[in-house]
Parts: structure tokens; C-alpha cells; sequence
């Protein structure tokens, strides 16, 4: 027996005389006004859900669905910037084991540190910060490369900028303002190397 507005129905079904389709339509539109109040309007310039909530609940979804290509992305890109150390002897022979230092002393440890720290209770999208590190680490590490390195090392090096900024927009997943912020701050660093610290002919700066 069900009971619909305070009524008695047995049987539930248009078979029945006493079934009242009108009860049932008014039944199953009840829960329509709970889609009807969401908004799913995004703010132009910051990309953001206008409810906060629903900003919340699209970033921890986006964040479980992503986080495993992360941490694969970011330990992959640190092997494969600790073997191009390969290159190191052939293209800037004078500073190879400075560039080993940076590489493979500090970059590669420092990215494996970064995947080792999504691990812990508690990390979640809100520590995107950290994560745009990890984009930064292997930029800077070049950039410190060129900044002691001689010609016509230092002029050559630039494309590993390039490589590493495109690796990283493309899979380390991170909110638009973070990739942008990190490859502003990446090339900025070079502009000043390659003008203040280590300074390149202006032709070979400009093709670059």
C-alpha cells in the first residue's frame, strides 16, 4: 500500500481506480528546483565557478581524477632531466660537473621530494603552489646552467627552457594562473641572465 498526500493507493498503478496520475506528476517534480538552483556560470578572467561550492566540488574531483598523471608527469620529467647530464660534457665541457650539481644534486632530488610530498594526508588541489614549483625547479636549473656556462654553450641552452615548459603545461595539470605565473617567472629568469649575468650577443638573444 503506498500512501501519497495523506491518501491511501493500493495497488500503485494505473490499473488501479484510485490511482491519481496528477499525485505522481506533483511527486516527481519535487526535486526540481535542486538542479535549478545551481549555477554553473564561470567568471571570465579567473576561470572560477561562481558558487563557491560547486568551485569546490569541481576542484577535488579535477584533482583525484588528475594527481596520478601529476606524480607521474613530474618523477618522469626528473629522469628525464637527470639523462640529458649526458649532453652536459659535450655542450658546456667546462662545467660539467657544476651542471651535474644543479641536475642531479638539486633539481632531480628536489622533484622527487614534490611527488613524495602528494602522498601525505591532507595534500590536496589547494597546495597547486607547490606543485608549479615542481614546473619552476627544472627551469631555473637551466637558467643557473647558462648563468656559468661559456659560449657557445650558454647560447644553445635555451632550448632546454623551451622543452621543459612544454612538457610541463602540457601534464603537470596545474590551475591557469599557476602555468602562467611559472612560465612568466621561468623566462623572466632568463632575460636576465642572458642581459645582466652572463650576458649573449643581442642577434643570437633575439633569435632565441
Amino acid at each position: 500500500m503506498e500512501y501519497i498526500d495523506n491518501q491511501a493507493v493500493t495497488g500503485g498503478g494505473p490499473g488501479n481506480s484510485d490511482w491519481n496520475p496528477q499525485r505522481h506528476k506533483h511527486k516527481s517534480n519535487d526535486l526540481a528546483p535542486v538542479d535549478a538552483a545551481v549555477d554553473y556560470t564561470m567568471e571570465r578572467l579567473s576561470l572560477r565557478f561562481r558558487q563557491p561550492e560547486i568551485e569546490h566540488r569541481y576542484n577535488e574531483d579535477n584533482y583525484k581524477r588528475q594527481i596520478g598523471l601529476t606524480r607521474l608527469a613530474i618523477a618522469l620529467g626528473a629522469v628525464i632531466f637527470g639523462l640529458y647530464s649526458v649532453v652536459d660534457p659535450i655542450i658546456i665541457p667546462e662545467v660539467t660537473y657544476e651542471a651535474w650539481a644543479i641536475r642531479i644534486g638539486i633539481a632531480c632530488p628536489l622533484l622527487f621530494t614534490i611527488v613524495a610530498a602528494t602522498y601525505l594526508p591532507g595534500f590536496s588541489y589547494k597546495h597547486q603552489g607547490l606543485l608549479s614549483f615542481a614546473m619552476v625547479i627544472p627551469g631555473l636549473a637551466v637558467v643557473g646552467m647558462i648563468a656559468v656556462a661559456e659560449a657557445p654553450g650558454n647560447y644553445l641552452y635555451y632550448s632546454g627552457i623551451l622543452i621543459i615548459l612544454s612538457y610541463a603545461n602540457c601534464l603537470w595539470r596545474l590551475r591557469y594562473h599557476y602555468a602562467v605565473i611559472s612560465t612568466g617567472f621561468t623566462c623572466l629568469a632568463y632575460e636576465y641572465v642572458a642581459l645582466f649575468v652572463n650576458p649573449i650577443p643581442t642577434n643570437i638573444l633575439i633569435n632565441n
